[in-house]
């Protein structure tokens, strides 16, 4: 399944704070080329940082990845964690990149 964190921060997200994103989401996954991470201008203080995690059930790993994420980045304003199927995602994706 894929895994997006979005984090709010409470200034612009560091070069340093966006490091820390990279090792919670390679500490989540196997696949660490999977691992994109994103920040907008639009919205200077969110990042978000999108990832392949191995498919279980989401109730059984959220804890997990919201505590990954808290450790290594413990000041933002919010936690935003969402899951999706693989097959889905990139299919959201592809139909977005054809339009």
């Amino acid at each position: 399944m894929v895994a997006g964190v979005k984090i709010k921060f409470f200034e612009r997200p560091t070069e340093n704070e966006l490091h820390f994103m990279r090792l919670a989401a390679e500490e989540l996954t196997k696949d660490t080329f999977s691992v994109e991470i994103s920040k907008s201008d639009d919205l200077p203080k969110i990042a978000s940082v999108i990832f392949r995690m191995k498919n279980e059930a989401q109730y059984k790993v959220v804890d997990r990845v919201a505590l990954t994420f808290k450790r290594l980045i413990p000041f933002y304003s919010d936690m935003t964690i969402w899951f999706k199927q693989e097959k889905v995602y990139y299919e959201d994706r592809n139909r977005k990149t054809e339009q």
